[in-house]
């Protein structure tokens, strides 16, 4: 979130996009004010940027409180950038009606004060299948917190076998437009510096075959047949190429 927020805060693009800098404020509910301004000073996050932790505030318990608290330290706010949302849902986060719950409440608070918020939350350990392969699914908890969310954000190491590895993995899916893959590194300084991607990266490849099978699963009846030709339409509106295609087609029909 503070790379976002120090591109933001200057008005650079962030992904590739150009962004429009508005009143905001960090907020932390899993850690206290003094751990996240250290942070936030080590990155280079400008001193003027509200930061304020949930951890420290008692009366902070509920979503409802963080948006009065949030509102309250900035004037005409409209952006929350949040570290830790799964704390504000009551009920089981692994559960999908309390955490769909939450969020259907969670998105009419914000529709109502016309608010913004970009949250963070962890993610589960990668298992070596398909499915756990995409971060959709592993984030931690009910599937309701990706299927709630306008934009999700998975942030990876490139190599997670290797705890030295400075390189993180950015894969940006929006719900209503292609999918996009960054590469960073950590500068000396501790801030995430732009690297080449890889667009053959397994996590990217992953992405555009869960395109692919959306194509075909939710467009055709059970048992429908779909010709040869209309497959490798399909297969470039999801840009793989004939040769992943039919490897992926190999593993649905073993499995």
């Amino acid at each position: 979130l503070f790379h976002i927020i120090n591109l933001w805060a200057r008005g650079e693009t962030v992904f590739g996009h150009q962004s429009f800098r508005l009143p905001f404020c960090y907020v932390s509910a899993v850690h206290s004010l003094d751990l996240v301004k250290t942070a936030a000073r080590r990155v280079g996050v400008p001193t003027e940027t509200p930061i304020l932790s949930t951890v420290d505030v008692d009366e902070a318990v509920s979503f409802e409180d963080l948006i009065s608290l949030a509102c309250h330290t900035v004037d005409d706010l409209q952006v929350i950038f949040l570290d830790g949302i799964h704390t504000f849902c009551k009920g089981s986060i692994v559960e999908y009606e309390p955490v769909a719950t939450f969020l259907r409440g969670a998105i009419r608070l914000l529709k109502h004060t016309g608010i913004t918020v970009i949250a963070s939350g962890r993610c589960t350990k990668n298992r070596e299948s398909y499915r756990a392969s995409n971060p959709c699914d592993r984030f931690m908890g009910s599937t309701a917190w990706s299927e709630f969310t306008s934009t999700f954000i998975a942030v990876d190491p490139r190599r997670p076998e290797d705890p030295r590895d400075r390189g993180r993995r950015v894969l940006i899916m929006p719900k209503n437009a292609a999918g996009e893959l960054w590469d960073f590194e950590f500068s000396p300084s501790g801030t995430l510096v732009e690297a080449p991607s890889d667009l053959n990266a397994p996590a990217f490849i992953a992405y555009k075959l869960e395109n692919f099978n959306a194509l075909v699963f939710d467009g055709h009846n059970p048992g429908e047949q779909i010709s040869s030709k209309d497959m490798k339409e399909l297969a470039e509106c999801a840009e793989i190429s004939d040769r992943t295609l039919y490897r992926h087609l190999s593993n649905l029909i073993r499995s």
